[in-house]
């Protein structure tokens, strides 16, 4: 991870994957996309990165090596980073012989170094060095129901009663979605307990199992 000495410094990274059999119009809807973010962000710095499966550029001197297949695909990304006024930095083969995976910058000066490891797919992974800090926004804690506790004859029971009240009411579409909504969420308001998520604990992969794992080595550390 990079770090970035202007903390006001504001990126925009904009990543791609272009199959290999797609039509040159995908390339125009990435010009126009990247087009109208840039006229709203003037001066900020755009990252384009990704795998755009065209092999056929000659990077060093920018331009389409001849007798290759879809000459003007390649010619497209050419004058589109081109007239972006971007400097396309990966210059090392991403899978085989091959730069498919780019990486593209409108200031250049921001990117120290920038290196291909090998990865755990049929592709190198793009390494990174710049004068960039990603902003985090940390997850805020949320109230879940702890559905374990719930007290589901009487949950069965509302839904009987208002069900049948929805069913056989002269309403519109509209106004049975809405009460039926209503019901399910005062029924589990009423016959469900909440709780406070845990930011520590709350993340997706902090399975049961994970996490009985994790109160025994803190009891061992403890007892050590």
């Amino acid at each position: 991870m990079g770090r970035n000495t202007n903390k006001d410094q504001i990126s925009i990274i904009v990543p791609y994957y272009r199959h290999q059999m797609q039509s040159i119009d995908a390339l125009h809807n990435l010009k126009t996309s990247v087009l109208n973010v840039s006229e709203n962000s003037k001066d900020k710095p755009i990252i384009l990165a990704g795998d755009f499966n065209l092999p056929h550029i000659d990077w060093n001197n920018n331009t389409v090596k001849t007798g290759k297949a879809q000459v003007k695909h390649h010619q497209e990304l050419l004058e589109f980073i081109e007239e972006f006024g971007m400097e396309q930095l990966q210059l090392k083969p991403s899978r085989e012989k091959q730069v498919l995976d780019l990486f593209s910058q409108n200031h250049p000066s921001l990117v120290k170094s920038c290196n291909t490891l090998p990865g755990i797919s049929d592709h190198n992974m793009i390494v990174l060095d710049t004068d960039l800090k990603p902003q985090y926004n940390k997850p805020k804690p949320r109230e879940i129901y702890v559905y374990k506790k719930a007290k589901w004859e009487e949950i069965k029971a509302d839904i009987i009663k208002f069900g049948a009240d929805i069913i056989n009411s002269n309403t519109s579409v509209e106004d049975k979605w809405t009460n039926l909504k209503n019901g399910i969420e005062t029924t589990l308001n009423l016959n469900v307990p909440r709780k406070i998520t845990n930011k520590r604990h709350s993340l997706p992969w902090l399975s049961n199992s994970v996490k009985k794992k994790i109160r025994r080595k803190h009891k061992l550390f403890s007892e050590s």
